[in-house]
């Protein structure tokens, strides 16, 4: 039975809670500095125990990877994590860049670092490594990243890091460390689009050493100018009063919208649902079904209403998977749940 108004469990819009409370006066009507607002390049070094010569604003963290990516000497190559965020290999494509895999598992799961070198041909410039994973929700510990960062030192690659949902860690799974961008072959990108709510308004910064930003700031630039100027004074507003507090409100509602959609989803027995350790998706395997992915979620919105994404556009054609986000409001997530659960009854 179709639910008369559509779900949507498929976008990875982190839609819980309240929007803050900033009143911000409309300023974009002229482009910000080429590395964004000096105001907020501060309070993000601040956040970041770094320096805001460290720190440049993009148009989002995906024009941040494009910009970084668009700084590498050509021919090049580029690691991406499989199951992958699926901008990743049409970035890297669209540059004329070639993306070689490498398999990610679910929980908090060390890299197997010699196996990444191994993978790495000799026009490889960087890795990059997607944490919490999307769609997995997948975390590296420290102590594996560390020797990642040693490997890539020795056989000069960058090591390029999607932080878009780090500030969403469950099970005391939260960064507790800085990893440092100076004198290391490190490139952290961010994004406030998710933390405040705010996709439409494309806003990300990237951490690097001081000659890569300016790389960067500058390929960034010839894409699309400055980052948007409203959005920027926006998210300064909100790091200087209590974006701490706010992201702790949004994570406590993400984890209880956790814990609803995995008891529905791992009720129905011969599903594989993983309990994420972070980010706004469960990742739900079907081992035994004939359908592929893509006719399932399509046969899943049109008969039931409730989108979700398939594991197709995420590298996985076998077996059938789907993303499923909790980052919904509370009773959409659980008549979502309720409504998938009943569906796949059907195909496990």
């Amino acid at each position: 039975m179709k639910n008369s108004e559509p779900i949507d469990l498929a976008l990875g819009n982190v839609r819980v809670g309240p929007k803050p409370n900033v009143q911000t006066s409309l300023i974009g009507d002229s482009y910000a500095p080429m590395f964004g607002y000096q105001a907020l390049r501060k309070a993000i070094a601040v956040r970041h125990e770094t320096e805001s010569h460290n720190v440049t604003l993009t148009t989002g963290a995906s024009l941040g990877l494009t910009a970084l990516f668009g700084t590498l000497n050509r021919p090049a190559s580029v690691l991406i994590p499989c199951p992958y965020f699926p901008a990743y290999p049409n970035i890297l494509r669209t540059l004329g860049i070639t993306p070689i895999s490498y398999p990610v598992t679910p929980g908090v799961a060390d890299l197997e670092v010699d196996d990444l070198i191994s993978r790495c041909r000799p026009d490889t410039r960087a890795v990059l490594v997607n944490w919490p994973g999307n769609p997995l929700g997948n975390i590296v510990p420290r102590s594996s990243f560390e020797r990642l960062l040693e490997a890539a030192s020795l056989h000069n690659l960058l090591i390029v890091t999607d932080e878009v949902y780090t500030d969403f860690t469950y099970q005391g799974n939260i960064a507790d460390w800085e990893a440092p961008v100076d004198d290391t072959p490190l490139i952290r990108v961010r994004s406030f689009s998710k933390i405040l709510g705010i996709p439409g308004e494309r806003l990300g910064y990237t951490l690097a050493s001081q000659d890569r930003i300016k790389s960067i700031a500058r390929s960034h630039w010839n894409l699309a100018m400055s980052a948007p100027a409203t959005a920027q004074v926006f998210a300064a507003e909100m790091l200087l009063s209590g974006l701490e507090a706010y992201i702790e409100k949004l994570r406590k509602l993400l984890h209880e919208n956790l814990d609803i959609a995995y008891e529905l989803l791992s009720s129905v027995p011969g599903l594989e649902v993983g309990y994420p350790p972070g980010g706004p998706f469960i990742w739900v395997q079907l081992p035994h079904c004939q359908t592929d992915s893509r006719t399932l979620a399509a046969s899943c919105l049109q008969e039931t209403g409730v989108a979700v994404m398939p594991g197709e556009d995420f590298g996985i054609l076998n077996p059938t998977s789907l993303r499923v986000s909790f980052g919904a409001p509370k009773i959409a997530v659980e008549t979502g749940c309720q409504i998938l659960s009943t569906f796949l009854k059907r195909f496990v």
